[in-house]
């Protein structure tokens, strides 16, 4: 009887340091898998954040309290990254459709050779019809011709009392 009591004792201290074990063993591996998902979590924000997309340009998304004498330069920026031109833009960019949903407007997005990507949004959702300044992802403007729109040499210009870009016409 008493080896039969140490016995009990033994293997009662076992299943004890067994449990013990199981217990922190599964404890410590909830924490590592909530730290790792919190990590995850963090570095999807993060590449959000540091993506190097930048949205189309917007009265909204231009800088507050900029110099008069940097706004033209801040706009070019914003517009055409770091090529300052529509042509060397186009030059240096490629365009390719942005994946969409139905409530999304049609947007372009334009892939750098700087490693930047430059949204241009073509067409809010609501809009059935638009009059075309531009075909989708085209580096050519269009003017009204006597036979339906023509491409031109046309590029846009910034307007200082509208603090943007855009293609001027003349007589239209």
């Amino acid at each position: 009887t008493g080896v039969r009591l140490r016995r009990q004792q033994v293997e009662r201290s076992i299943n004890e340091y067994t449990l013990r074990f199981l217990v922190n063993f599964f404890a410590f591996v909830v924490v590592s898998c909530f730290l790792a998902g919190a990590v995850v979590l963090l570095g999807t924000f993060y590449e959000a954040f540091t993506a190097p997309v930048i949205g189309p340009t917007t009265a909204a998304s231009l800088p507050v309290g900029v110099d008069e004498c940097v706004l033209e330069k801040t706009v070019t920026q914003l517009e055409f990254l770091d090529y300052n031109t529509w042509t060397n833009f186009t030059e240096h960019c490629c365009c390719m459709p942005r994946p969409t949903r139905a409530d999304v407007p049609l947007t372009e997005l334009w892939a750098c050779d700087n490693g930047l990507y430059k949204e241009r949004q073509r067409r809010a959702p609501d809009a059935d019809r638009i009059t075309p300044v531009r075909n989708f992802c085209a580096t050519k403007f269009l003017k009204k011709g006597k036979y339906g729109p023509k491409a031109t040499d046309t590029v846009p210009v910034y307007d200082a009392k509208k603090e943007r870009y855009g293609v001027q016409y003349e007589g239209e």
